[in-house]
């Protein structure tokens, strides 16, 4: 996929997330929908976007938490304009606005950056930097590392890492498993794609992670240490993406 969609393409997502925080287990859905304004400019109500690492958790047009509580998470607003599109090179930036339904305003600005060697192997980075207000004013820094390698035109499997920066800022969450350090996540993802010719395509994916395994962390509310191999956090998930053909 490229990072931007078609002039004209709807996609309709849904994420279905099974999350260890290291306190609770959380069970729930999230719906997406993005759109191709232009061939370079992409509009949506989404977490899901192409060659960026998953996001937070519960984030969506329809963000839905299932258990141990039921509730709704925010709703993210972006945009993705493409600078650049060469035969080797994607590069592009988001800009992405957090609507405070579950926890404060945040904003978000991101630089993704796509290196395609050849026609079955790319690598996706670039910087995520996300920015929370109100009473806990804290940043987070991703630098995300994907490697994803296409086995045919309709399967692919895919390594994320990467580097992130967590809670920064002098004031941050008071939550017994909020961490604040840098780390570093091991995640892997495999999918598949159907496609009727001329018309829709359907994107199956699954994946698991550890969105924090090594870690300099420590917990913000007792200041102490986390191991630094920690399978404690870890996270699930399921996804399907619906496209369509080009509509105008």
């Amino acid at each position: 996929r490229p990072l931007t969609m078609e002039q004209g393409m709807v996609r309709a997502n849904g994420i279905f997330t099974v999350w260890d925080d290291g306190v609770d287990t959380i069970v729930g859905m999230t719906l997406g929908g993005s759109i191709g304004v232009l061939d370079d400019l992409e509009l949506g109500l989404n977490n899901y976007r192409i060659g960026s690492s998953l996001q937070k958790n519960y984030e969506g047009l329809v963000p839905v938490v299932f258990y141990p509580s039921a509730g709704y998470g925010n709703i993210p607003i972006y945009g993705r304009y493409r600078f650049l599109q060469l035969d080797k090179l994607d590069f592009a930036g988001d800009l992405i606005l957090v609507m405070p339904i579950d926890t404060p305003f945040a904003l978000e600005v991101a630089l993704p950056f796509r290196i395609k060697p050849n026609d079955r192997l790319s690598v996706d980075t670039g910087l995520e930097v996300r920015g929370t207000f109100g009473s806990a004013k804290y940043a987070d820094i991703r630098i995300p590392a994907i490697v994803n390698y296409n086995f045919s035109d309709r399967a692919f499997i895919a390594v994320e890492t990467g580097v992130q920066f967590i809670n920064l800022g002098k004031s941050y969450g008071t939550a017994p498993n909020d961490t604040k350090g840098v780390a570093m996540p091991v995640g892997f993802r495999a999918g598949g794609t159907w496609q009727k010719p001329d018309k829709h395509l359907i994107d199956l994916f699954a994946g698991f992670s550890f969105p924090t395994l090594i870690s300099s962390a420590a917990y913000a509310q007792a200041n102490v240490s986390r191991k630094a191999i920690d399978f404690g956090i870890w996270d699930l998930f399921v996804g399907v993406a619906f496209y369509t053909r080009p509509l105008f």
